[in-house]
């Protein structure tokens, strides 16, 4: 059985960072000069946020951040 996840890791600096709607996002973490940010919905933050890049999330992105990272939920 395959389950697809909508969510996303957003990589952006510092700018769209404090632009991003907070209400969306799972969870976040300052890695060297960016942000990643881990978001419920890929596409649409990704359209959004044009300047930076949206990624499919991993299980690996989704577990480190809810390790190491800042919890918005």
């Amino acid at each position: 059985m395959f389950i697809r996840c909508h969510c996303g890791i957003i990589r952006c600096g510092a700018a769209i960072f404090d632009r991003i709607d907070k209400s969306k996002v799972f969870a976040y973490r300052k890695d060297g000069y960016h942000w990643n940010v881990l978001m419920a919905d890929r596409e649409n933050a990704g359209a959004k946020y044009k300047n930076a890049v949206a990624d499919d999330a991993t299980i690996d992105d989704i577990l480190l951040l809810h390790v190491k990272g800042e919890q918005t939920r």
